[in-house]
């Protein structure tokens, strides 16, 4: 799982409500923008810290891969980006205790990196920033001035996810056991248990058309050899 930073003072409103982050692919002239590439690199189960007016205050948890998409509606007034970007889902969660990261900044200046900052050594957010990814020491402090929050936004979405999916055709026993490892973060529990719901998904449409199992030529179905 990792960490990102999205500067959202002009799109807040429609980003937050609308469940998504949206960036040009490019600058207005052409070139290549770091800070729109990184739009490809978030993963599903990724935590956002959401900047704008000062303030952290949301947590978004990616709910998707970007992908290309025109320039929303809502953003037809700036005239500055180009149609073409990339959107990516992201499930924004309010914070009950914002914090203003100026305020702390003498907590966490050494964790900002060199290259790609979200924040000036003053505190100040970086203007140029769009996206930008969250070094893990700085992730933890701005988690430790957050107290719990952040956990728990994130066992909330988890929570939800799970909510919403069809456990018929799942192996329960192994969802159960999923849920309880120690081991792996609950964004990653809720990604192993989605895949095996795909793959559950898969052997009922297999029991649709076969007799049975291909490879051990068995009809029982517990003795079927299931790929993909």
């Amino acid at each position: 799982m990792k960490y990102w930073w999205v500067n959202q003072n002009q799109t807040l409103k429609y980003e937050i409500t609308g469940g998504y982050m949206w960036s040009p692919k490019t600058k207005a002239n052409g070139d290549r923008n770091r800070f729109y590439d990184y739009m490809t690199e978030v993963e599903v189960g990724d935590v956002v810290f959401s900047f704008a007016d000062t303030k952290i205050s949301f947590i978004g948890i990616a709910a998707g891969k970007a992908y290309s998409s025109s320039k929303p509606n809502e953003f037809d007034d700036n005239d500055s980006w180009s149609n073409d970007g990339w959107l990516t889902p992201v499930e924004f969660y309010e914070l009950q205790s914002p914090i203003r990261p100026k305020s702390h900044i003498q907590a966490i200046r050494s964790y900002l990196p060199n290259k790609y900052s979200p924040l000036q050594d003053n505190g100040n957010g970086n203007q140029g920033v769009y996206l930008t990814e969250v070094p893990a020491e700085l992730a933890e402090a701005l988690s430790n001035l957050l107290g719990s929050q952040v956990q728990d936004t994130i066992k909330r979405h988890t929570a939800e996810e799970f909510s919403h999916i069809e456990i018929d055709s799942v192996d329960v026993k192994a969802v159960k056991e999923i849920r309880l490892r120690k081991d792996i973060e609950e964004t990653e529990k809720l990604r192993l248990v989605k895949s095996r719901n795909g793959q559950g998904l898969y052997k009922d449409r297999v029991k649709e058309i076969e007799l049975g199992c291909r490879v051990t030529g068995l009809s029982d179905i517990k003795y079927w050899v299931m790929t993909t």
